[in-house]
């Protein structure tokens, strides 16, 4: 296999090793965007150690000997999979007990240790791939390798897509993972094959006698802008569009793009003309986004953003193409670029959720983005050289305003690692917005009316009132605090037990100085535990059943799909936390059909299961002052759930085989719907599960005529 093949085979098995680990871990710290972006801080880090290693390694050791050393290196992170695949079952996976380093309150440490314990040594192997197969490339042909590094990203890029579109639909988790170790041995054995080619001495050509500083801070810049823009974006797309793995790809997918566009010059020459249209694209691109952020279709701002990225980057990689160096500082040059990725990473990774309290790196990113474009046109001695920094300069302006923009937004901003959150009062109404999504409404003069997607009408109200009517007091289990609306259905002598993951969110309701009143007015006894859901509960089964009454999961508001609440061994989990005949509510209003996923899940498990919208042709009740539309799906082991008047208002309903209910003849069009919905997805498991299938699985079921089928 000659050097070209192994660039794109080595690109390829790293960036499907990426979006692999990081869906892997991911359910075990809560579905957060910010664990993608730790995983990408993380990997960023190793490239730079893995060209450091490339660097010194084609520069202090004999060509010959570069081939045992880095052999010795691949050897040993076949090693490390060796033993992960002996501890797990399966090449790297971690083991189920490290899920307990989710827990130790520092979300970025215990992303790292998994990351380091598990995949560190293969990604670092493979990311000396790029810079020490190209410099074997320029040394034996004599030739500029540059378009050898757009092969890579090409490799890279056709990871990204075989992982979402081949892998997760036709592979089991395990199934991934093996592949992934096979690719690594044959990649193995491919990288010792051509680094042991003859290495010919043709001289250098003409780029590698250039004289030139062997190191140039501004490497570092155009990487850096790069990677901020990315980044930003990825937080954009999951904090007001949709916290899917799927669409983080997406932005990244761009990124890599455009270093194939620059770096195989076939695509793209620099020139005038070129800047020029480059940056009035992304201008273009960020007014664009302006625009579609404000309208209720998701497709527009994902297309908005993706352009955003993709012309920012062009714009910060076209400068770092304009400065490549000759082919004897190769691998210092790639050096900086993974050094510049990296530090750009750490800012946006690390340092924004502790340093801003509001989401300032986007805009921060376009300016940028804008000062590499100032840069790109000082040095070069194109003519009309103010018309084009008159051009270069829109988008940093554009930048700078939408810092200004933020910064003078009303209400009060606090952050951590799980998002933003925006409280604030409006006259007699507090107000809680997670991003963009509103997460609720307090009246001040009464903090026990729920109001928004919490009303009587509503799925979790009326789900509330038929358990009530025959268990007098209730156990009941919230995944997903809010400001703490469902307390307002809490009396003397039921017992509410909340799990909530973000620290910050439950010291609005219970902490030294908290801001909103629901529970701490609550009569019932109240306990807040702190971590994901679905992990403490696990926990909890060791000493016994939390034995809920009701159990609500309120996961699902606005954009964010965790989808590790939504597999088969999670449903396992909250079913053996139900009392006999309890209610599992799950809620559901979203813009992707997460309701046929619950459906799938209740026909697989043999569940009862009844979607309840409000208001809907069966729901009809007028929504009340400062009501939401919602819509909850409710499932049970238990025929108690068949209560009339919860059969009366749901949309559909799935039944148990076998079992001889009778729902009456008005109820039979609701059956057939839910069959239909129930089939329409495959129900998600563990080590299987595809968020495409929900993509094309259509609107959610809430959101479709409610006439019957």
């Amino acid at each position: 296999m000659n050097h070209r093949w192994v660039s794109f085979l080595g690109a390829f098995l790293l960036f499907f090793l990426q979006p692999f680990i990081g869906k892997v871990i991911t359910p075990w710290f809560g579905g957060s965007s910010q664990v993608w972006i730790l995983c990408m801080v993380f990997f960023q880090t190793l490239l730079v150690l893995g060209y450091g290693y490339a660097h010194l390694l084609a520069n202090r050791v004999r060509p010959g000997r570069q081939v045992v050393v880095h052999g010795a290196v691949l050897l040993g992170a076949l090693a490390l999979m060796g033993a992960t695949w002996a501890v797990s079952g399966r090449p790297l996976l971690p083991p189920a007990s490290w899920a307990s380093w989710s827990g130790s309150g520092d979300l970025s440490a215990g992303v790292c240790l998994i990351l380091a314990g598990t995949v560190a040594l293969p990604f670092f192997a493979l990311s000396a791939t790029a810079p020490l197969v190209q410099s074997w490339y320029a040394r034996g042909a004599g030739r500029s390798p540059y378009r050898l590094y757009a092969l890579s990203n090409l490799g890279s890029l056709a990871g990204l897509l075989a992982f979402p579109l081949v892998a997760e639909p036709l592979l089991s988790q395990g199934g991934q993972a093996l592949a992934i170790f096979v690719g690594f041995v044959v990649f193995t054995a491919c990288m010792v094959r051509a680094g042991s080619m003859p290495f010919e001495a043709r001289g250098d050509p003409p780029e590698q006698k250039e004289a030139g500083a062997c190191f140039r801070p501004l490497w570092l810049l155009g990487p850096a802008a790069g990677t901020v823009m990315l980044l930003s974006g990825t937080n954009l797309l999951a904090a007001t569009i949709a916290n899917i793995p799927l669409l983080w790809i997406l932005p990244l997918m761009v990124y890599l793009g455009t270093f194939i566009l620059w770096f195989d010059s076939r695509w793209v020459k620099e020139g005038r003309l070129v800047f020029l249209g480059l940056v009035m694209a992304f201008a273009l691109a960020i007014l664009t986004l302006l625009l579609a952020l404000g309208r209720p279709a998701p497709l527009w701002s994902i297309l908005a953003v993706v352009l955003v990225v993709g012309t920012g980057c062009m714009v910060a990689h076209g400068f770092t193409y304009a400065l490549r160096p000759s082919g004897r500082h190769l691998t210092a040059y790639y050096l900086a670029i993974s050094l510049g990725g990296a530090i750009g990473g750490v800012v946006v990774g690390l340092g924004a959720p502790r340093v801003f309290d509001r989401v300032y790196e986007f805009p921060i990113a376009l300016a940028l983005c804008g000062i590499t474009a100032l840069l790109w046109v000082r040095m070069r001695p194109w003519p009309s050289r103010n018309l084009l920094a008159l051009a270069a300069a829109l988008p940093l302006a554009l930048g700078f305003l939408g810092i200004w923009r933020e910064a003078r937004r009303p209400g009060r901003f606090l952050r951590d690692d799980y998002g933003v959150v925006n409280v604030g009062q409006t006259g007699g109404v507090k107000i809680l917005v997670h991003a963009n999504v509103l997460h609720g409404l307090q009246l001040v003069a009464n903090p026990r009316i729920p109001l928004t997607f919490f009303g009587p009408a509503s799925g979790v109200g009326r789900a509330f009132a038929a358990v009530r009517r025959v268990r007098p007091h209730l156990r009941v289990g919230v995944v997903g605090i809010g400001l703490g609306s469902v307390a307002a259905y809490g009396i003397e002598g039921d017992s509410f037990r909340f799990y909530e993951i973000s620290p910050m969110i439950a010291d609005l309701s219970r902490g030294s100085a908290p801001v909103f009143d629901m529970i701490r007015a609550c009569p019932a006894q109240v306990s807040i535990q702190i971590g994901d859901g679905r992990l403490l509960l696990e926990r909890e089964l060791a000493s016994g059943s939390q034995a809920f009454d009701l159990l609500l999961l309120d996961a699902f508001s606005g954009g964010q799909v965790p989808w590790h609440l939504l597999t088969r061994e999670s449903f396992q989990t909250y079913l053996a936390h139900l009392a006999p005949g309890g209610v599992l509510v799950v809620h559901v209003s979203n813009r992707l059909p997460i309701d046929r996923e619950v459906a799938a899940q209740a026909k697989a498990m043999g569940l009862l299961a009844m979607e309840i919208t409000h208001p809907s042709p069966e729901n009809p009740v007028p929504l009340a002052a400062l009501g939401r539309s919602s819509s909850y799906v409710l499932l049970s082991r238990d025929t108690a759930i068949l209560d009339p008047d919860l059969v009366r208002v749901s949309s559909w309903l799935v039944l148990p085989p076998g079992l001889p209910i009778s729902v009456g003849p008005r109820s039979l069009p609701k059956v057939r719907r839910g069959e239909r919905i129930a089939g329409s997805v495959q129900a998600w498991k563990d080590s299987r599960n595809s968020l495409a299938s929900l993509l094309w699985a259509g609107r959610p079921a809430f959101l479709e005529s409610a006439s019957p089928p």
